[in-house]
């Protein structure tokens, strides 16, 4: 059974959709990008809502819904039974890259919602639940570091909370876990040896291992 929370994003995507609201400036255009497709690829297909315009504008299409968040893939699930599209509509909990991988979703947020100074803004993570701790600890399988690998410095937050005074959620107060302050790379390290850094923006500090092709090979709270 859905959460309540993914209950009433779901509800409110279903009636947006029936209603034909709040839809991306580029979806007019789906119905000529689309016509006669037999195979449609929604990226990040969040709750679901333009997956089914896409069964509206493309009935005969199979259409592949990709999410990488956990939260919105339960969202999409829901909001695909209600509309009853299951049959055209495949949800699939990944997210799509140019290599295999894993990945840390992150979302660039404004100044506005932190009322830090203006021109500024932050990475913060996404979803309720802090970072699995084997984001931020050694793995003891790692390999040695290759020659081109680059060691990052992260600064961040442990939790942020932020009131929301209008819109739908307003009265309610977000919560965001593991608030990326600062990221900056550390140039002339090398594997072996050692560096010396100014302390990062942020409560916590953090290095991350990261080899040229993206790959995290390691990482560690100081």
């Amino acid at each position: 059974m859905p959460s309540l929370r993914v209950l009433g994003h779901a509800f409110r995507a279903w009636r947006r959709n029936l209603q034909w609201s709040k839809h991306e400036p580029e979806t007019p255009y789906l119905a000529d990008l689309l016509s006669g497709a037999p195979v449609c690829l929604h990226v990040g297909a969040s709750d679901g809502r333009h997956s089914y315009v896409m069964t509206q504008v493309a009935p005969k299409a199979r259409i592949f819904a990709l999410e990488p968040s956990a939260f919105s893939y339960a969202v999409l699930k829901t909001t695909v039974a209600w509309h009853r599209i299951g049959d055209q509509v495949t949800p699939v909990h990944a997210a799509a890259g140019d290599r295999p991988g894993e990945l840390l979703l992150g979302a660039l947020t404004g100044s506005s919602a932190s009322g830090a100074s203006a021109g500024k803004s932050r990475l913060k993570s996404i979803g309720p639940e802090p970072l699995p701790a084997s984001v931020l600890s050694h793995k003891r399988d790692t390999p040695a570091a290759p020659a081109d690998a680059v060691l990052w410095l992260v600064g961040f937050d442990d939790r942020h909370e932020t009131p929301v005074r209008r819109g739908e959620n307003a009265g309610r107060t977000l919560v965001d876990r593991n608030v990326v302050r600062s990221l900056a790379r550390l140039d002339g390290w090398s594997p072996g040896g050692t560096i010396t850094a100014a302390k990062p923006e942020g409560d916590r500090t953090a290095v991350l291992l990261q080899a040229a092709d993206g790959r995290i090979l390691g990482a560690a709270r100081l």
